[in-house]
Order: C-alpha cells, then sequence, then structure tokens
C-alpha cells in the first residue's frame, strides 16, 4: 500500500548516519496508528508477501548492476593510480603484485557482467529467478568488496585516506552484502531453491 505524507499518524523521524552511500539519504519512517484508504492498497489483499519477494529480486538484481559499475570505476582509478605513483624510479605498475591485483579485478568485473547479464535476459523472458537473482548477489556483492578491499590496499597509504575515491568506494561497497537481504540471507535462498529442484543448475 501506498502511504502519504499527509496521512494522519505518519511522521518521519532523524536522518540515519551512514558509513556508506552518503549521497542516498536514509531515514526513519513513523507509523503509529496510521490509517491507509483501500484504494492505495497496492495489488492483491493477501499477497503482500509474494509482490515483496518479487520485488527482492529486482532490487538484489538492480544493486549488482550498481556493483558492476563501482568495480569498473575502482579499476579506472587503480590503472591511473598505477601508472602515475613511481617507487624505485619506475611506475609500480611495473610490479608483478599490482599487475595481479588490476588482474584479479579484471576478472571481477567480467565475471559479475555476466551473472548479471543472465538475471537481465531471464528477466526479460518474464521468469521468475530467486536462485539466479540471489546465486548473482552472493557473487557480486564479494567481488565488489574484494575489489574495493584491493583497491585501497594498491593505493597504500593514500588509500586509507579521503582524498582518493577509493576509500569511499570501499566503504559504499559494504552495502551490497547488507542490503536487499544479507549475504547469509541469499545463501539461504539458494540453498532452499536448489532442494526444492535438485535439477537447477
Amino acid at each position: 500500500f501506498i502511504v502519504e505524507r499527509c496521512f494522519a499518524g505518519f511522521s518521519s523521524g532523524r536522518e540515519l548516519d551512514k558509513m556508506g552511500n552518503r549521497t542516498s539519504p536514509t531515514g526513519e519512517l513513523i507509523l503509529q496508528d496510521c490509517e491507509v484508504p483501500a484504494e492505495n492498497v497496492l495489488g492483491e489483499r493477501r499477497q503482500g508477501f509474494a509482490i515483496a519477494k518479487a520485488a527482492l529480486e529486482w532490487e538484489r538484481f538492480l544493486m549488482m548492476a550498481h556493483s558492476v559499475g563501482t568495480m569498473e570505476a575502482i579499476l579506472h582509478d587503480c590503472l591511473r593510480y598505477a601508472r602515475e605513483r613511481r617507487q624505485f624510479g619506475q611506475p609500480i605498475a611495473e610490479q608483478p603484485a599490482i599487475q595481479a591485483k588490476l588482474a584479479d579485478m579484471r576478472l571481477n568485473i567480467a565475471a559479475g557482467e555476466l551473472f548479471v547479464r543472465r538475471v537481465a535476459w531471464l528477466k526479460d523472458q518474464g521468469l521468475g529467478t530467486p536462485l539466479e537473482s540471489s546465486s548473482c548477489k552472493i557473487f557480486t556483492s564479494a567481488a565488489v568488496m574484494q575489489t574495493a578491499l584491493q583497491g585501497v590496499q594498491l593505493h597504500g597509504g593514500y588509500g586509507y585516506i579521503r582524498e582518493f575515491a577509493v576509500e569511499r568506494n570501499m566503504r559504499d561497497a559494504k552495502l551490497a552484502e547488507i542490503g536487499g537481504g544479507t549475504s547469509e540471507i541469499q545463501r539461504q535462498v539458494v540453498g532452499r531453491t536448489l532442494l526444492r529442484a535438485p535439477d537447477q543448475r
């Protein structure tokens, strides 16, 4: 149902001070004896949980598309930094350890993009995607967190100060493992789905 701001019993509380994603405000909504008219009900009565589950599939999928974009931005910043930052008379990009980090970032992006595109294709076919959406979220949220941590590590001490975007990216990336259902919940969804239909791959 849709609750409009003018309804008696509705008010907004404090804005929450978050670790990351600070450009997207999050605050409290307070419903105290709030009455909503019947015409504000969305969908069919007693179907709210099914509607919520379908909405969560979309939320998880869209969050992971955002995570792929975040990984691309991190890789872009790391490539630039690795080419410009010099140690012992040469760019750090020449170091095998730095090249390995950059390669891992690229692999995470490629795998995450393929996962997201698969879920998008299934959605285009009008199919429910609980297994694929949750699987995509598990993998891609871990990948963006790993990529963000590696981005900070690659920048060394500069990665730990707010002058460089990789510090913010690391704080923002953590939401992917929490929002839309934690990674632990996603594993439950995948496990339950597989047990109901063990032939799914």
